[in-house]
């Protein structure tokens, strides 16, 4: 079979959507996450995809993603590990 062309895929990821923040100050009316991507008035709440992002500087930020998912991961196991 001849090789057909492809149609080239946009990918978007949303980001900044709960981006995270280390204070509270000018922020209070727009939801956002402390620096482990737990939203802001709930206990228990992750956030762990492109949302916690302030800006997405790669093309694809998959692994920007995945790492940030797993800094999050190891945050939060300590978390209930230490209760």
């Amino acid at each position: 079979y001849p090789l057909r062309r492809q149609r080239q895929m946009c990918i978007r990821d949303s980001a900044g959507t709960l981006p995270m923040r280390v204070d509270a100050k000018d922020h209070s009316d727009n939801p956002y996450t402390n620096s482990f991507g737990c939203l802001l008035g709930s206990d228990g709440l992750y956030v762990v995809d492109g949302a916690v992002l302030k800006q997405v500087v790669a093309k694809i930020p998959t692994f920007s993603i995945m790492a940030n998912r797993d800094r999050i991961g190891h945050h939060i196991v300590t978390k209930f590990k230490s209760k």
